[in-house]
């Protein structure tokens, strides 16, 4: 009966760990004291500094000692793991990044040598202690990329706004110079009416100017005066007309330019919506996956 509930325990154990996806796997591998069984677990996209400090802090429990670092292996001494067993034990501990992430590696010992599944209990216990650690990482792994992925988020929506308001500006920029270039044009019209006005002026004081030279010198000179007057007028006219021409010509240019950039700022967005969707994704992924370990 012992037997059969000990295999229920750990068909369970094992079934709670694949749900969770983590694995805890038995090895034998070389370590400081030899070849010895241990527990080896994989923490995929795991820091190893973020797990070293995790795993001293697990060694160390509620004790004052703290483990210490001898050659690549972690080792706490003679310390009481009630997760383990009532006894005293030894824990060995190495971590090891690979690209699949960082796999770590333990070793209990007490007064009866390296424990291995040939003491299921206690090796159980063991397990899930190895277990527990993984969860705890797993956990510290996930919210860390969830922090990191909202806050690339928040650096996608900052540019997405900022990219918004220069396409505002570019927009209001091509209003203004189109509306300016409608007021030139209107201005144009005005201006060559005036010309034509001057001109026709100028045209009849040329014969007030003949008929006053009939009259006595002092008179042409006065009507020549008006004459000189008008002609400035329509000089003035005429170059007013040419700057109003070349505004026009500036603020076309810059419509055709601000137009181009619109254009280019539009795609940008685009792209940065994409970014944005993408990323809420991944968050939402991550916190799908952060919920297995609730």
């Amino acid at each position: 009966m012992k037997f059969l509930y000990l295999s229920l325990f750990l068909l369970l154990s094992v079934t709670f760990l694949s749900a969770q996806d983590v694995k805890v796997e038995s090895v034998k591998r070389n370590m400081s004291q030899g070849e010895q069984p241990g527990l080896s677990v994989v923490l995929p996209q795991a820091d190893v500094k973020v797990v070293e400090a995790g795993l001293t802090e697990l060694m160390q429990g509620k004790g004052r000692n703290k483990p210490e670092k001898v050659s690549n292996e972690w080792v706490m001494m003679h310390t009481v793991m009630p997760q383990v067993t009532q006894d005293t034990v030894d824990i060995y501990a190495r971590t090891i990044a690979t690209t699949e992430g960082v796999v770590v590696e333990f070793y209990f010992k007490d007064s009866l040598g390296f424990i291995d599944n040939n003491r299921p209990t206690i090796h159980a216990q063991a397990e899930k202690f190895v277990y527990d650690f993984a969860r705890a990482q797993r956990k510290a792994t996930l919210k860390n990329q969830i922090d990191a992925a909202e806050d690339l988020l928040k650096s996608f929506e900052k540019e997405y706004s900022s990219l918004s308001k220069d396409l505002e500006k570019l927009n209001q920029s091509v209003t203004k110079s189109k509306l300016e270039i409608d007021e030139n044009t209107n201005k144009i019209s005005t201006n060559e009416s005036d010309q034509n006005r001057v001109r026709d002026q100028i045209q009849a004081q040329k014969k007030k100017v003949n008929d006053a030279a009939k009259l006595s010198p002092e008179a042409k000179k006065a009507e020549e005066s008006n004459l000189k007057s008008l002609e400035k007028d329509l000089s003035s006219l005429i170059k007013d007309k040419e700057k109003l021409y070349k505004a026009n010509v500036k603020c076309e240019t810059e419509v055709r330019d601000a137009e181009q950039e619109i254009k280019n700022k539009e795609v940008e967005l685009d792209n940065k919506q994409k970014q944005i969707a993408e990323q809420k994704g991944k968050i939402k992924t991550l916190n799908d996956e952060l919920l297995k370990f609730k």
